[in-house]
């Protein structure tokens, strides 16, 4: 799809690919066998600017553009799925809350360290009893002189327990429902902070996820990001970006079982000597792959480049990152059909693209919740796109 795509597009998508090709894939087994964080490839990764392309050069950012840092993470996610977790959070979710609703001092603290990893970020919002609602938080921050203090504990936070900051969302007027929370900036080696990693099959060993807990922990004013009772619209503003990222990981992923299972069907052989690729049922399969990609991948730049123009596209974010997730699983799945047993071999990527893709149909909203809010829209009871229009309304200065 280069005719999508700007020349200076395809240079970062060159770059992306050659770094992952020779700098991530040789010598990404031994961080899967000691479930350890990459933290050394990220900052590799950031001095090659591949995470800088939605910030302004201001801040360290390269200006390129929104689609730009998906194609990006789509390269990333083609060689790796484990390492390209963390372009959401660390690439997206933090540093564009950050941006879009910090002070300039903030700006000019957080989104430089952020955009090179020489700080980690995680996204404080799902709890135990909080997730697809997210404003049923139980988490609290009661106002005291000069700040605040923070109660209460988060669950599948992605890299809390390696984070050296990130964002939590917490009620600071329970009465007021969504309109009661208020985002802070907080800081993991704060007094009460502490994490505990979640362990899970499925979960990615280099990208861990934890639960967070806060026990009386002070936030001062000036940690709080945006106005108090904005909470959720930071929250939801800053989810309509990763939307996006996370079904172009759901791409990547999706184009390594592709282009393994096509090598495998053109190779492997049947018992009469003949590669399986000639049997109408393995080219069907293929077929159906080819389509589910190309059609994921039309819908996830539609909506970055939406991104880029400034237009809300919560409704385009909710229908790619559906489309791009469900695709993914189920391109994986019919490579593990094509490929037998041999995709389950340790040397098969195959397995680790599978559980992948199925984790990917859960984050940043399940599958079920973007099928609601695409529904609700198309019905005219919700106006999908109503929270990023609030979002840019409270953004514009008073005239």
């Amino acid at each position: 799809m280069a005719y999508l795509l700007t020349d200076e597009q395809l240079k970062w998508q060159a770059k992306a690919r050659a770094f992952a090709a020779e700098r991530i894939q040789g010598r990404i087994q031994e961080y899967y066998k000691e479930a350890r964080f990459p933290r050394d490839i990220l900052e590799e990764m950031a001095q090659e600017g591949l995470f800088s392309a939605p910030y302004p050069k201001a801040y360290g950012g390269s200006e390129a553009g929104y689609l730009t840092q998906i194609v990006i993470t789509e390269a990333i996610a083609y060689y790796d799925p484990g390492v390209a977790s963390a372009m959401n959070v660390q690439g997206i979710n933090v540093p564009t809350a950050i941006l879009r609703w910090g002070t300039e001092e903030q700006k000019r603290k957080y989104l430089p360290e952020l955009i090179r990893c020489r700080l980690i970020g995680f996204f404080g919002l799902t709890e135990p009893n909080a997730g697809s609602d997210a404003a049923a938080l139980q988490t609290r921050a009661v106002r005291a002189s000069g700040g605040y203090v923070l109660n209460g504990e988060k669950m599948f936070i992605t890299h809390c327990t390696v984070a050296d900051m990130g964002l939590v969302f917490a009620k600071t007027d329970p009465e007021k429902g969504h309109r009661g929370i208020t985002a802070f900036i907080v800081h993991t080696d704060w007094p009460g902070v502490s994490a505990a990693r979640v362990k899970g099959r499925l979960l990615n060993p280099l990208s861990p996820t934890g639960r967070l807990t806060f026990e009386n922990v002070w936030v001062p004013e000036e940690c709080r990001l945006g106005a108090e009772g904005d909470g959720f619209k930071v929250a939801m503003d800053a989810l309509s970006f990763g939307r996006i990222c996370v079904p172009a990981r759901a791409l990547g992923l999706a184009h390594r079982a592709l282009d393994y299972a096509v090598k495998f069907a053109a190779e492997h052989l049947d018992e009469s000597g003949t590669p399986i690729g000639k049997r109408q049922m393995v080219q069907k399969e293929i077929a159906d792959m080819v389509i589910d990609l190309e059609g994921a991948r039309l819908l996830v730049y539609r909506a970055a480049w939406m991104k880029d123009q400034g237009l809300p596209c919560n409704r385009e974010s909710s229908i790619a990152k559906l489309a791009a997730t469900e695709a993914a699983v189920r391109i994986a799945d019919r490579a593990l059909r094509i490929t037998g047993m041999h995709g389950y071999d340790e040397d098969s990527p195959l397995a680790r693209i599978y559980g992948r893709a199925r984790v990917s149909m859960t984050g940043e909203g399940s599958s079920n919740i973007q099928r609601m809010l695409i529904a609700e829209d198309a019905l005219g009871w919700r106006d999908a796109n109503r929270h990023e229009r609030k979002a840019q309304a409270a953004q514009k200065p008073a005239v």
